[in-house]
Formats: C-alpha cells, sequence, structure tokens
C-alpha cells in the first residue's frame, strides 16, 4: 500500500473560507428574502420601468445584485490581498 501525503494548508486559508461561506450563506438569505411573494408584491403594481413591468425589473435587479455580491465574495484577487495582509501582520 502506498503511503499518501497529507496537504496542510496554511490557517489563514481555513479562516478565509469560513469567512466566505459564512457571507454566502448570508447572501442565500438575502436573496430568499427579496425574492419572497411580499416584497415581490410590492413591485406588482409599479408602472413599467424600462419598457419592462414592474415586478420583473426588480426581479432582475434583485438577481445582478445577488450575482454582483457572490462576485465580490469569491473574487480570488480578494482573497490574494487578505491573505498578504495576513501575512504582513496588517
Amino acid at each position: 500500500m502506498v503511503a499518501r501525503k497529507r496537504i496542510r494548508f496554511p490557517g489563514f486559508f481555513f479562516e478565509i473560507m469560513r469567512q466566505t461561506r459564512t457571507k454566502l450563506i448570508g447572501v442565500f438569505f438575502i436573496g430568499m428574502a427579496l425574492m419572497n411573494f411580499p416584497i415581490v408584491e410590492l413591485f406588482s403594481r409599479a408602472p413599467r420601468i424600462l419598457g419592462m413591468p414592474g415586478v420583473y425589473f426588480s426581479i432582475f435587479l434583485v438577481w445582478l445584485g445577488l450575482i454582483l455580491l457572490i462576485k465580490h465574495y469569491t473574487d480570488p484577487e480578494r482573497s490574494k490581498e487578505a491573505k498578504a495582509k495576513k501575512q504582513s501582520g496588517s
């Protein structure tokens, strides 16, 4: 049987992953709340916005916001900056 080497990650890697996972769970619950019926119903009587009914516009706007939040929290450049900051001791 061949012995397998264990890969050891530095401690900051797990801390960044834990923070990212927590934030993504928060984004999920914010999205669920914003796409829930009472909130969407607020925009059902809105006039047309840019030629689209208000309810469609609001759903697409929330969807875009969620995508941008997820991109912000999972951006590799952002984690590199956090790693450099952690190593410099700031």
